[in-house]
């Protein structure tokens, strides 16, 4: 928690010195959201102990999980050079799971399942390219996202959930890309919208692995 306090006053730092440098038509805050949609497929084997003579016998796990969500933040834009700017800001994104589905090699070995819900906090970091100078343009985003690692709740039914925490690192690292349009409304405002995909890279080893988001962010800026 104090490491997700502290890259947000840093970003917020950031973002009012760019402004105070910076403020001569070439700096933007945005507000944005976007609803999310999430999917996971994987398969992935683990090393069970067996019988009382000590044997370990591999599991394959395969699983299907899906999610929907929204994220809602705050980013700041600088034109370093004409249609080219770079971004970044603070978005909370929320996520809730549809029942998963898992199959094994071995029906003897149980599984908890269920729906899962969490929050958690991420930083983009994107390089930005406008096609051109007319009022709507097509808009190109790529970079990543850090992602902080949350605490997520799994619903193990009777309306009860227990807290588990995800992913083994404290911040992970997410391609990003996106591509979509930004119309100038007036001088200072302007309207972006761009389907956008991030990929969660693999946190271990697997046989087959594919997890990605889809979003479809909505930003409005107000340009200084």
């Amino acid at each position: 928690m104090k490491t997700v306090v502290g890259v947000v006053i840093a970003v917020i730092m950031v973002l009012l010195s760019a402004y105070s440098g910076f403020a001569q038509g070439k700096f933007s805050l945005s507000v944005s959201g976007a609803p999310t949609y999430s999917y996971l497929k994987a398969k992935q084997t683990f090393l069970l102990p067996g019988n009382s003579n000590g044997n370990i016998i591999p599991v394959d796990v395969s699983s299907r999980i899906t999610g929907r969500g929204y994220t809602v933040g705050v980013m700041g834009k600088y034109e370093f050079v004409p249609r080219w700017s770079v971004s970044t800001g603070v978005w909370m994104s929320y996520t809730r799971t549809d029942m998963p589905s898992v199959e094994t090699n071995t029906p003897s070995v149980d599984f908890i399942v269920g729906q899962t819900r969490g929050r958690n906090v991420q930083v983009p970091v994107l390089v930005n390219f406008q096609s051109s100078t007319r009022r709507l343009s097509p808009y190109f985003s790529a970079g990543a996202l850090l992602s902080f690692r949350s605490t997520n709740y799994l619903n193990i039914g009777n309306d009860q959930e227990i807290r588990i925490k995800t992913g083994k690192h404290a911040v992970t690292v997410v391609p990003t890309v996106g591509v979509g349009a930004i119309y100038r409304m007036s001088n200072h405002l302007s309207l972006a919208v761009q389907p956008t995909f991030n990929y969660y890279l693999p946190q271990g080893t697997y046989s087959s692995y594919f997890s990605g988001r889809a979003s479809l962010q909505t930003q409005v800026f107000y340009t200084f």
